[in-house]
């Protein structure tokens, strides 16, 4: 995370970008998110878009990441 780069809402305009793209142009209906829930920052960007939590996968595997929990939003 670079700090010239915090609190200026990119990480919420490119998730907002990304939803709306795959809404309109892959005729999705629904998207679903993912967040470290110890990352509160990263949770904001979301729950500021509407996305509502579904709760928190335990020991989430990621291919090339240790296992760690997951906070799932829709």
């Amino acid at each position: 995370r670079r700090a010239e780069a915090t609190g200026h809402g990119y990480a919420t305009e490119a998730t907002a970008a990304l939803a709306d793209a795959v809404f309109t142009h892959l005729g999705a209906r629904h998207v679903v998110v993912c967040h470290d829930p110890a990352n509160v920052a990263s949770g904001a960007v979301p729950q500021r878009l509407g996305f509502r939590c579904l709760g928190t996968v335990s020991s989430a595997e990621l291919p090339g990441r240790r296992a760690a929990d997951g906070t799932v939003r829709a």
